[in-house]
């Protein structure tokens, strides 16, 4: 018995079998395992006893078919033993009668032995997997002590070959049931991400129709405010016409002059508002290349751009709040200032971005205070600026200058 077991643990196949064997198998891949095994152990008892009755000569057949049935009514009956423990001491009994078989029949009734790897295969601690193959190979070399070295050798062999099949079959499926769930995970990512970006979609209509509604009430405050008042002043001045014309036509023909002239100038405010309505198509509405040409255009004065550091996209929001307050600082200083060139200087910062709008026209006296925000239009740059966390400051001295600051909230890629 002793040489038996210095014999086995100084076997390198047993050493590479253990070691092999220390993988931890996931739950549900021994419950695969073994459905799909139980086919092999019982064909693995079957067909040796069969074969060996043609095989060997035995005195006592009806005694050799009892001892296999009681073999094969193990194999069958253990997994309904009811608690783990008692499943596995009829395991150990299992393994010990099988050796037992093999060593008192001989033949190739060792390939019944190995029914029982296929149990103890399928636990899913690697340290009893071990314990088990170790006991199974201590009851097989001791059954087969003393009989033919070449039928201790096959043994030994095919019970490690084996042992060594099984392990991998079971890292395998192991592998396969986490590519599973790894692909179920990625599964439940993907949907989460693409509700992420219907919500990001969803946001940036939000801030798109919110953009749309200030546009829509800043137009109707112009058309109240700047046009409402040149047509009331237009009619007044025409009522006075009316009364002067009789008595003194020269001052009369003045004053319907001075109606046709502000006629035409509500007229032209007209055009640029309802033009700024209706962008033409593919053409960004709150592009600063389109506020220089339409604005150079309509007024004659020179709009230079500058633009540095590295440009990123940015949020409908925050070109929308460039735009307009760039178009502000524009009108103000040509309509104020009497400006002739204007400068709009952009500058993107890791962190910010800052744009400067500066113009050659009348600054304020020397020692003068800047407008207040309220003034000058300064009242909705300010507001919209601080609606988005940035601020806005105007410098009186020359050149005249406005500067907006706003926190870089970069418009990601979505996927």
């Amino acid at each position: 018995m002793t040489k038996v077991i210095f014999s086995m643990m100084g076997n390198p196949a047993f050493l590479l079998c253990a070691i092999l064997w220390e993988n931890p198998i996931p739950k549900r891949t021994v419950i695969v395992l073994h459905l799909s095994l139980n086919k092999v152990r019982y064909t693995l008892i079957f067909v040796p006893a069969v074969a060996s009755m043609y095989l060997e000569k035995f005195t006592a057949y009806g005694i050799y078919t009892l001892l296999e049935l009681v073999l094969f009514l193990l194999v069958v009956l253990r997994p309904f033993a009811g608690p783990q423990p008692l499943q596995g001491l009829l395991l150990l009994a299992e393994i010990g009668y099988g050796a037992w078989l093999c060593g008192h029949y001989g033949g190739i009734l060792y390939f019944s032995t190995l029914s029982a790897v296929f149990s103890y295969a399928s636990f899913s601690v690697p340290r009893v997997r071990a314990l088990f193959l170790g006991i199974h190979l201590l009851a097989l070399n001791t059954a087969l002590y003393g009989l033919d070295p070449r039928l201790l050798i096959a043994a030994n062999g095919t019970l490690l070959l084996t042992a060594v099949l099984l392990s991998r079959l079971n890292a395998a499926a192991a592998d396969q049931q986490t590519a599973v769930h790894l692909y179920d995970e990625l599964r439940k990512k993907h949907f989460e991400l693409d509700e992420a970006k219907n919500q990001l979609l969803d946001y940036a209509r939000k801030v798109e129709n919110a953009a749309q509604a200030e546009e829509r009430s800043r137009i109707s405050h112009e058309l109240h405010d700047d046009l409402g008042h040149r047509l009331i002043r237009s009619k007044m001045m025409m009522e006075a016409a009316i009364q002067t014309l009789p008595g003194s036509p020269e001052q009369g023909m003045k004053l319907l002059t001075a109606v046709r002239d502000q006629l035409a100038e509500s007229m032209e405010q007209m055009r640029a508002t309802v033009k700024r309505m209706k962008p033409g198509t593919g053409e960004r509405s709150y592009s600063l290349d389109r506020l220089i040409h339409d604005i150079g255009r309509e007024t004659g004065i020179g709009i230079t751009l500058d633009i540095e550091g590295l440009p990123y996209p940015l949020y409908p929001s925050l070109e929308i709040i460039l735009y307009k307050n760039a178009r502000e600082a524009v009108t103000n200083a040509v309509r104020h200032g009497n400006a002739t060139e204007v400068a709009i200087k952009l500058e993107y910062e890791s962190e910010q971005v800052r744009m400067t709008v500066s113009n050659n026209g009348a600054a304020l006296p020397a020692g003068g205070h800047p407008p207040p925000v309220s003034g000058l239009g300064l009242s909705g740059m300010q507001e919209r600026t601080r609606l988005v966390g940035g601020t806005l400051s105007v410098r009186g001295e020359a050149p005249f200058t406005v500067t907006t600051l706003l926190p870089a909230y970069r418009k990601k890629q979505i996927i």
